[in-house]
């Protein structure tokens, strides 16, 4: 049975031993790159970022610091970070963490069997979650056929680590019960851990916590039925996957998600705080969470980025992530809608570390049903599709086809969050996966090669791709849209002016100059549609929004552009008395219908 609760999260759990010489991959660096691209085109529309990433959704808080020491013998590449949390004592914990990555000059490289530091050894309660201790491989089976293990009912399956740097099998399908045997038969160290990178608290207990040295093996028994996705910790590029069935109480283990909560009071956020802190230090920002609740704590983050022009919506993710861990489910409808709702979606990525996807429908229908108009119902389920995402290790069909178990009418805002993480947060690969649905020469793909029901819903992200291709020309972006059939052009314009919008955040004139590379009529309609509302994310984008609509001459081009930020209008300000003001501040040709759409 899945457990749920906050062990899940990491929350109380004891820092994990790091590897002391994996070295990141030339591929690392170039997605690494090409990620810091993609994340500065999308600094105001990104969930994300997230993306970021659903492997964030385990890490109660994070501090980071990266250094480079050059000497005679090597590189050090060394990154620190450190988990925070607070404690019902009141008192707030922080675990650091250390990587190094060691580049030894020609003359100082170590042999290829080299082992890294030796990690603390397992104590007996990490034994009794079903690992053995590392053993020499002569221990192991030879070939892959399973053998009995400790009854008739229990075998035990062999996966080789090989010098191609790849398990094999990649994936295996066992009975429930079966144990797993990583045997390392490579020149180098290995270290098979659950996802997600580099937390592991999907599945904790799946961790040798440290590295297999070559000939050695380690074993684990799988208790639970699941899609337990693993990859090595040394080198998180390289994964495998050990599909357990067979249990009977899977699905039914996983208790329903109760979502009818009394919402917490806050104080307001005290105006003498700088909220640009709350970007640097991570135990503060845990301690403002749980004080001043997630929407005041995002709407700190929203203010200073609009004063110092930091992006929040990564940060926002680690409010929504911590108000999960602080509150429970209550925290979706206590999140807020500031940082392009990235605290929603950060408490959507915690959900999935803490439940799984035994009940997706059932959990989101719950969570998304809080939901108090279509706009932020969107957003909900666009939440769940980074989630599934990151949840599958970034393999777009299966996330996909989770998508496909919630509602139909809200199956494609997960689709978009599924499309937006491939196109953001899978080119980073800051926490080691990466996504192999993108081509750097190739504008279309993923979207030429999914099941035609979610192709449009791919190109209106796929436009940021496009300007990577096209070394940000916008021109030839937009003759790539203009050359796809009915639903799919159209949103990808729409995706076109959201990129448009991003990159004349304070400049209005520009984005219509830009939209001009969309031929005239529907698709220039679209085109500056996206920018407007791409403006008017937060309540504070509504003056914006106003100029370029303002700037506007052709009639369908200003229609259609008064008529999406009114739309929009009705979404964001949530009190009657913000509707009308806003109304009050539209041209007079325009203040009945505004009245007459949201503020009567």
């Amino acid at each position: 049975m899945r457990r749920s609760g906050f062990g899940r999260l990491g929350i109380g759990r004891r820092p994990r031993p790091e590897p002391q010489n994996d070295q990141p991959t030339a591929r690392q660096g170039r997605n690494a790159a090409a990620g810091w691209l993609a994340y500065g085109l999308f600094a105001a529309a990104v969930v994300g970022g997230v993306a970021a990433i659903l492997w964030w959704g385990t890490r109660a808080d994070d501090d980071a610091a990266t250094d480079l020491v050059a000497s005679p013998e090597s590189l050090d590449i060394a990154y620190s970070h450190s988990h925070a949390h607070r404690h019902a004592d009141g008192v707030t914990h922080s675990h650091p963490h250390a990587h190094v990555y060691s580049i030894p000059s020609p003359d100082t490289a170590s042999a290829p069997g080299s082992v890294p530091a030796a990690a603390p050894a397992r104590t007996n309660a990490d034994a009794a979650t079903g690992a053995d201790a590392v053993t020499g491989a002569g221990t192991a089976e030879g070939g892959a056929a399973p053998v009995a293990a400790g009854g008739p009912s229990s075998r035990v399956w062999t996966v080789v680590y090989g010098d191609d740097g790849a398990f094999a099998p990649e994936r295996v399908e066992i009975t429930t019960g079966d144990t797993v045997r990583f045997v390392n038969e490579s020149a180098v160290p290995v270290w098979p851990a659950s996802n997600i990178h580099p937390t592991h608290e999907i599945l904790p207990e799946f961790d040798p916590l440290e590295a297999i040295p070559p000939g050695e093996s380690w074993s684990f028994t799988f208790t639970e039925n699941g899609w337990w996705r693993y990859h090595n910790h040394i080198d998180a590029s390289q994964t495998g996957t050990v599909v357990a069935t067979g249990a009977t109480d899977t699905g039914a283990g996983v208790a329903p998600l109760l979502a009818d909560m009394t919402v917490p009071e806050f104080p307001p956020f005290p105006a003498e705080v700088d909220g640009e802190a709350l970007f640097d230090d991570t135990v503060m920002l845990a301690e403002f969470v749980e004080r001043f609740g997630p929407a005041g704590t995002a709407a700190a983050l929203t203010e200073a980025e609009q004063r110092t022009g930091r992006y929040c919506h990564d940060t926002a993710h680690d409010v929504g992530r911590l108000a999960y861990e602080i509150f429970g489910p209550i925290a979706f409808s206590i999140a807020g809608h500031d940082c392009q709702s990235g605290a929603l979606h950060g408490a959507t990525e915690a959900m999935f570390a803490d439940r799984g996807t035994a009940r997706l429908a059932e959990d989101t229908n719950a969570l998304c049903g809080l939901a108090e108009n279509k706009f932020v119902r969107h957003q909900c389920f666009h939440g769940v599709g980074h989630g599934l995402m990151a949840w599958t290790s970034y393999e777009i069909h299966e996330a996909l086809g989770l998508c496909d178990q919630v509602h139909e009418d809200d199956a494609p805002s997960c689709y978009s969050g599924v499309f937006m993480e491939n196109v953001v947060g899978g080119l980073s690969g800051l926490m080691g996966h990466t996504t192999e649905y993108l081509l750097d020469d190739d504008p279309h793909y993923p979207c030429d090669v999914v099941g035609e029901r979610y192709r449009a819903d791919c190109y209106y992200y796929q436009t940021t791709h496009m300007w990577r291709v096209f070394d940000g020309d916008m021109s030839a972006v937009a003759a790539v849209c203009a050359t796809l059939g009915d639903r799919s052009k159209e949103l990808c314009f729409s995706s076109y002016g959201r990129d448009v919008g991003n990159l004349t955040r304070g400049d209005p004139a520009a984005a219509v100059e830009l939209c001009g590379h969309a031929p005239a009529g529907a698709d220039r309609v679209e085109c500056l549609s996206g920018a407007a509302q791409d403006r008017f994310w937060e309540t504070s984008g509504s003056d914006e929004a106003i100029v370029m609509c303002s700037l506007l001459s052709d009639a369908d081009e200003a229609g259609a552009c008064w008529w999406t930020i009114i739309d929009r209008a009705g979404d964001v300000y949530t009190e009657p008395s913000g509707r009308r003001g806003f109304c009050d501040r539209v041209p007079e040709s325009w203040r009945a219908r505004c009245e007459s759409q949201i503020a009567a």
